[in-house]
């Protein structure tokens, strides 16, 4: 279904996905605070695996990453 802003103002967590933004927390829509108002459980764990494939520190993901030096 679509989402609708009130479904974003009532959500436990928002967040950004793409290319330039990586995976990037909302916490605020509209001068409202989203959730608790910071980076939450499910955003952070993303990010922890997220940011561990790219850096070639998880090892599950290594094989994706090339090194550039």
């Amino acid at each position: 279904r679509d989402i609708v802003r009130d479904d974003l103002y009532t959500a436990d967590e928002v967040f950004f996905s793409g290319t330039a933004g990586e995976l990037t927390p909302v916490t605020r829509i509209d001068n409202r605070v989203i959730g608790s108002g910071v980076r939450g459980p499910v955003c952070r764990k993303i990010q922890d695996v997220y940011f561990g494939a790219v850096t070639g520190k998880n090892k599950k993901y290594k094989k994706w990453v090339t090194a550039v030096y």
